[in-house]
C-alpha cells in the first residue's frame, strides 16, 4: 500500500481532518512526512499562483497588429514590462525556476527534486527528466552551475521538451 493510499484510508476512517492529522502524526514516520510534504506543496503553489497573478496585473499586456494579417504582437512597452518583471521573478542568471535555483543544487539535490516531481500529483515529468539530465554527469556534491553553462542547460531543456512534445507521459 502506498503512502497516498494510507493517507486516503486514514482520511476516510476519520470524522474530521484534525482527527486524521493526529492519526497520521502518531503513525509511521514515512506517512507523516508524505502528508506534511503535500501540505507544504499546496502552500507553496498558492504563493506561486498569487505571484503569477500579480505578474499578469503588472505587465498589463498591450498588443499591436503583427506583420501577418490578423496577427498581433506585444507592444515595445509591454515587452519591456514583461522582461523587467520576469527578471524580478526568475532572477538574472537564468537558473531560477520558481523558488528553485538549479545552479546552486548539487547532484543529490537534483536527483531528489526529480524524484519529487515524478511522485507529486502536480509535478511535471518533463521537469523530472530535465533535472535528472542535469544531475547525470555531475560528481557527488558538485553544483550544477560549476559543471553546466546556462546555454548548455537551455539546450538540454529544449531537447527534453522537443523529445516529449508528442509523446504520452509515462512513469518509468
Amino acid at each position: 500500500m502506498t503512502n497516498r493510499e494510507n493517507v486516503l484510508r486514514v482520511i476516510d476512517e476519520s470524522d474530521n481532518l484534525a482527527e486524521a492529522a493526529i492519526t497520521i502524526y502518531k503513525g509511521p514516520k514515512a506517512i507523516a512526512v508524505y502528508a506534511i510534504q503535500l501540505g507544504l506543496e499546496t502552500v507553496k503553489s498558492k504563493r506561486r499562483r498569487v505571484r503569477r497573478r500579480e505578474l499578469r496585473a503588472e505587465v498589463r499586456p498591450q498588443f499591436k497588429a503583427g506583420r501577418t494579417t490578423g496577427s498581433v504582437v506585444l507592444t515595445a512597452a509591454a515587452k519591456d514590462r514583461l522582461v523587467r518583471n520576469t527578471r524580478d521573478l526568475f532572477g538574472d542568471d537564468g537558473w531560477m525556476i520558481g523558488d528553485l535555483n538549479l545552479g546552486n543544487m548539487t547532484k543529490e539535490q537534483l536527483v531528489a527534486q526529480a524524484e519529487q516531481e515524478k511522485s507529486s500529483a502536480k509535478g511535471s515529468l518533463r521537469n523530472a527528466q530535465f533535472y535528472a539530465a542535469l544531475a547525470e554527469p555531475l560528481a557527488p556534491g558538485q553544483r550544477a552551475r560549476d559543471y553546466w553553462k546556462p546555454a548548455d542547460a537551455r539546450r538540454i531543456k529544449s531537447g527534453v521538451w522537443r523529445d516529449t512534445e508528442a509523446a504520452r507521459p509515462s512513469l518509468q
